[in-house]
């Protein structure tokens, strides 16, 4: 192995960049210890002792629930099994893929980065690789190496993966530890801190594409899962001890209303028909570095005379909105400050850059988006809308509308589901007319808790414009303030709306 000794991670990166100018290498790898082994993650957690087949049980439930996904499905075709490996591997599932970039300062990144300061001691290492040499060494060795021991460099783009269009990254798809067949160029120094560039904002970005909000779904749908095993566990203890209780089971209506409310049967409404949603449903393909890079700085005053601070905030994005076209297709970093009384400065700029995000590519009105960060930021200079006691919750949102009311909604096939408070009356006025002479009972039309009660499938009771423009002011401002460990942006995937 040719092991190049330099002074600091600047000076690897250098070296590492003039090798790479010179052709000699392609792809490099940071390591915060020079003597670790380039290993999959797959093979080290077998290592560890997991088992091979709670691997295909992971994969096969993420394609379960991929398949219900129109933008996800193709990944099942087996030809697009790089795409559905390179995303399992940024989202910390283990594979027989290896992490590479061919950018040295990524590389320089991943040398130096740990939560906690190793050993002064420690050497770290950007190791070096050439494809082609290494493809070609498998080549001409195969009779002793072995046929089965295959090794094959990855170069895959997929769709709105930013995290890995950030990194420039590529893999190294091995089955075997094919470090003891193969030597590498290693750069090592000894380990002084991060480089100066490029920032971690740039190596995992905190802006959030549509793939990733969606996947986002998943990792909320396992955590549930694992959540859902541990009740078990605990439930099956107490039963192996003695301990006596019952159980009641639960089951949905697959039609989603009373029937005997209605004097007519319902029916889907026209403008929630698969031809008047087509547009909310529309996958936008963005590289991430076509789309990041741009800060936009608001400035909101507090002197007085002056409008409330949810209102210049509102105004100031309708404002930008108007004013620079394209905005929407750009990934803006929004940095709003004088914000007088604000207890958590990082959270709310966090949720603003959420709510731009899942927002911007949909096809709500600027108007939408501009009113959802008002009541984002009305919200947050209320506080108390993440609290986890129940009582404090609903007197924050009963500050912001007096009538606040809960509503649990989602998707329950891909087991998406989410909560928010909105306005009451604000709820009603989404009703469909066809949908309010249809009742029984005028009171239906008069009350959300007894309208959700009765139907609870937006298709058969909301006109859906006046829904989606409900839905953006109120379900995802609330959702963002609440802190949701999912937050859901897209009213037409949803196929219900009920009472919680």
């Amino acid at each position: 192995m040719l092991i190049l000794t330099v002074a600091n991670v600047e000076e690897a990166i250098e070296l590492a960049s003039n090798l790479k100018h010179q052709g000699k290498y392609n792809w490099f790898r940071g390591q915060l210890q020079a003597n670790w082994e380039p290993s999959t993650s797959l093979q080290r957690r077998r290592k560890a002792g997991l088992d091979l087949s709670d691997i295909n049980k992971d994969i096969g439930r993420f394609l379960d629930w991929a398949r219900l996904v129109p933008e996800l499905a193709y990944l099942e075709d087996i030809t697009n099994e790089h795409s559905l490996f390179a995303i399992r591997q940024h989202y910390g599932y283990p594979t027989n893929y290896i992490d590479f970039t061919t950018d040295p300062s990524v590389a320089g990144f991943f040398a130096s980065d740990t939560s906690e300061p190793p050993g002064e001691d420690t050497v770290s290492a950007i190791l070096c690789l050439n494809t082609d040499d290494l493809v070609n060494f498998y080549k001409k060795h195969s009779n002793l190496i072995g046929a089965d021991k295959q090794v094959e460099p990855v170069s895959v783009d997929v769709s709105n993966l930013w995290r890995l269009q950030a990194q420039h990254g590529h893999f190294l798809r091995v089955n075997h530890t094919w470090y003891d067949v193969y030597d590498l160029c290693r750069i090592e120094f000894p380990w002084t801190g991060l480089p100066a560039y490029p920032p971690r904002h740039q190596i995992y970005p905190t802006q959030k594409s549509h793939l990733e909000q969606l996947l986002d779904e998943f990792e909320a749908l396992e955590q549930r899962r694992r959540g859902q095993q541990y009740m078990d566990k605990m439930l099956n203890e107490l039963k192996g001890r003695g301990v006596q209780f019952q159980m009641e089971e639960w089951t949905v209506d697959p039609e989603r209303h009373v029937k005997s409310a209605f004097t007519e049967q319902l029916v889907p409404l026209e403008s929630c028909s698969e031809n008047n949603l087509s547009p909310w449903l529309v996958e936008c393909q963005e590289q991430f570095h076509d789309v990041v890079g741009k800060i936009i700085d608001f400035q909101v005053r507090s002197e007085c005379g002056a409008p409330p601070a949810h209102f210049q905030v509102r105004t100031a994005f309708l404002s930008a909105l108007s004013r620079e076209a394209g905005l929407r297709a750009r990934a803006a970093v929004w940095k709003i400050n004088g914000l007088v009384g604000l207890q958590d400065v990082d959270r709310y700029l966090c949720a603003i850059q959420s709510a731009w995000n899942g927002m911007r590519n949909l096809p709500y009105k600027d108007a939408d988006i501009a009113e959802a960060m008002g009541t984002l930021t009305q919200l947050f200079l209320i506080g108390n809308c993440d609290s986890m006691m129940g009582h404090i919750i609903d007197n924050a949102f009963e500050q912001w509308t007096p009538d606040a009311f809960r509503i649990e909604f989602g998707n329950d096939v891909l087991n998406s589901i989410s909560r928010a408070h909105c306005s009451g009356n604000a709820l009603l006025e989404c009703l469909d007319p066809s949908w309010k002479l249809s009742c029984n009972n005028e009171k239906m039309a008069f009350s959300a808790f007894d309208a959700l009660f009765a139907c609870s499938r937006p298709d058969l009771m909301f006109e859906f414009n006046a829904f989606a423009k409900f839905f953006a002011r109120q379900i995802i401002p609330t959702q963002l303030a609440q802190d949701r460990p999912l937050v859901l942006f897209n009213p037409a995937r949803l196929n219900f709306v009920g009472n919680p």
